[in-house]
């Protein structure tokens, strides 16, 4: 069954509506905002450039699957669990600006579904500058589709799937736990704010940028086209960061990682697993910690290696040209030198044979190898 303020009378029981302008003749009673919140409905605090349109207050399963095809914005938060500590409301608001005056909101449907337990959110030809908040029990899937501008925002959900889809409209999670989290943008931006807990596959197209504080979980899947990519710290299992021409700009990461980036430069502050980083033409710049291993290869950019002076590890240096800084103990030092390439080998603190080791070639660029401390790459100032 459908709600909507225009085809469905409004009641204050578990399933209510709240219209600002009925549509057709009115078959729902028009109720104040105030009597509509001193029943059950969550406050709302719209902005001063914000209006409510309309609300639902829906009874629903603590584990329901929240879908939405929209062409506006939307804000997904967890209810309240100290006003509904069983989880089982659900409450719907849509807000517009002052400016907007024809909002299309019988073409807004809301729809539960007490067997499947899916709630479903239908408004793809709602104008794009009206906006949905909604409260949904912590545990609720999450599948979002945005059309045109609409942006998205996820905050402090716990749930086993996070799906979210834009178009020219940006998204934020904010503070996920997931057991599986996948965003596609393919215009807009994706922005990670607190940890995002799951296996993470987030992509955007265009010069769509991502930016991320935290990634948390098995496996990581990010990637770019043309925009910036961004995220201050990985802890997972296995992870694949790939860019056709954007920047990757990469915090610390415990796990195994994987670094695509055909034409843009990579930016690497910490790696205590294996490292692998592959580019075309783009620079290279990385930080090797105890315990890492690395295989560095630029076709046409530098690469730069950055090491503790503890570490123990093999080195293969080859590139145009390379330079050894001086504080660097290199033992069994092997150097071969061409027309074309140098190329330099030996151990770091030790003799060989090693465990590890970190190979850097640069076809047509310089290869650099230098000390720094755990504490400078944190880059605390920046």
């Amino acid at each position: 069954m459908f709600w909507t303020s225009a085809a469905q009378r409004g009641s204050l029981g578990l399933h209510r509506c709240w219209s600002h302008k009925c549509l057709t003749a009115p078959r729902c009673p028009l109720i104040t905002l105030r009597s509509f919140r001193s029943s059950s409905v969550p406050e709302t605090s719209p902005t001063h450039n914000e209006s409510p349109l309309q609300q639902w207050a829906l009874s629903v399963s603590p584990f329901t699957t929240v879908r939405a095809k929209l062409g506006c914005s939307i804000t997904v938060h967890p209810l309240d669990p100290h006003a509904y500590p069983e989880a089982d409301r659900a409450f719907i608001t849509v807000l517009r600006s002052d400016g907007d005056q024809n909002v299309a909101l019988g073409q807004l449907q809301v729809h539960y579904d007490d067997r499947s337990k899916v709630l479903m959110i239908s408004a793809k030809k709602v104008n794009s500058d009206v906006t949905i908040k909604m409260d949904a029990p912590i545990k609720s899937n999450i599948f979002i589709t945005a059309e045109g501008k609409g942006n998205v925002q996820v905050k402090r959900m716990e749930c086993d799937i996070c799906k979210v889809q834009t178009q020219q409209g940006n998204c934020l999670l904010h503070s996920i736990k997931s057991h599986q989290v996948e965003v596609q943008a393919h215009g807009g931006h994706v922005t990670g704010v607190g940890t995002i807990h799951g296996n993470v596959n987030i992509s955007t197209r265009g010069d769509g940028v991502v930016n991320v504080k935290k990634l948390q979980g098995t496996t990581m899947n990010v990637s770019t086209e043309h925009g910036l990519l961004k995220v201050r710290a990985i802890y997972a299992e296995s992870s694949c960061v790939s860019s056709s021409s954007g920047r990757v700009e990469l915090g610390h990461v415990h796990g195994n990682l994987t670094v695509e980036n055909a034409c843009g430069d990579t930016v690497i502050d910490g790696s205590n697993s294996f490292l692998k980083v592959s580019s075309n033409s783009g620079d290279i710049d990385v930080y090797v910690g105890d315990g890492g291993a690395a295989e560095l290869y630029s076709q046409e950019g530098d690469v730069s290696v950055r090491v503790p002076s503890s570490l123990r590890a093999g080195v293969d240096l080859c590139g145009a040209s390379v330079d050894i800084s001086p504080e660097v103990v290199l033992h069994g030092v092997e150097n071969n030198t061409t027309d074309s390439c140098t190329t330099i080998s030996g151990c770091l603190n030790e003799e060989s044979p090693v465990e590890r080791r970190i190979k850097a070639q640069a076809d047509r660029g310089s290869v650099k190898l230098r000390t720094q401390s755990w504490f400078e790459s944190l880059n605390l100032g920046s």
